[in-house]
């Protein structure tokens, strides 16, 4: 749980600083600053998602594990964004692995507790419906660019 002392740390997640002060006192008690390690973890393929991500100085790659463990990079999330964005989609897993690029701190909650703030609207909902549609645009856009000749 952070303090009302964190709150400056919170704000440098540019999702959580523009959320309406009213959403952001109530997500508060659910919100939790965590250290991340070079190549942490933090979702797994096909696992349930139990926990959403908001870096702050950290950065998360979004992966795709082939079978040969090789992996190929969907997408990067840095403190513009969450990683966890398949259960605000009707789904609690998602295909592809999360971890930490570059090392850093990030806010933590449990995805039920976001699940539930974004099914009531508000700032929370428009913000995350916008960056959903913009991170997926970008990674998709960025894999098809790979595949021109």
């Amino acid at each position: 749980m952070t303090t009302y002392q964190d709150v400056p740390i919170l704000m440098q997640n540019r999702l959580l600083a523009k959320l309406a002060p009213d959403e952001l006192k109530r997500l508060h008690p659910h919100l939790e600053i965590v250290s991340l390690s070079l190549g942490q973890v933090i979702i797994s393929p096909n696992e349930p998602i139990s926990f959403v991500y908001f870096p702050i100085n950290s950065l998360l790659s979004v992966v795709t594990v082939m079978e040969n463990g090789s992996t190929v990079e969907s997408g990067c999330i840095g403190r513009e964004g969450m990683a966890g964005v398949s259960i605000l989609l009707d789904t609690n897993t998602t295909p592809m692995q999360t971890l930490a690029q570059i090392p850093g701190q990030a806010v933590r909650v449990k995805a039920s507790i976001i699940r539930q703030a974004f099914d009531t609207g508000g700032s929370l909902h428009k913000l995350l419906h916008r960056y959903i549609h913009t991170f997926r645009t970008y990674a998709l856009t960025g894999n098809g660019l790979c595949e021109l000749p």
